[in-house]
């Protein structure tokens, strides 16, 4: 974590000199290469998704919405939400959005859920 980290205090610090952000792959064949979702699965879904119904996304993201997606923890803030209903779609099986954790987020929502 403390290498990932270096990586974005040093894009931090391109951006803050006005050059254009870091981008790495959202997904790479290879899963030891640095990529955002590095799982092997992911390629396999990421490119049939983008040929059969994106082919204009284009496989890269900045390493700030890297960062931001690791920094994301939901379930932190999920009893802040009321007196706003709350509906949440689980997925079972879902391995991006793990299904215990979103269970856990959604008992401990107040109601209206």
């Amino acid at each position: 974590m403390a290498g990932l980290r270096q990586v974005f205090d040093e894009d931090r610090k391109v951006r803050i000199d006005g050059k254009l952000p870091t981008v790495i792959p959202i997904v790479d064949q290879d899963p030891a290469a640095p990529s955002a979702l590095p799982p092997p699965d992911r390629w396999t879904w990421f490119t049939e998704t983008q040929m059969s119904r994106a082919p204009s996304q284009h496989n890269e993201v900045t390493l700030r919405s890297v960062e931001m997606f690791i920094e994301y923890e939901p379930g932190s803030y999920v009893s802040f939400i009321s007196p706003t209903p709350l509906m949440m779609v689980v997925a079972i099986e879902d391995v991006l959005t793990v299904t215990d954790l979103a269970l856990q987020a959604y008992e401990n929502a107040l109601e209206p859920r």
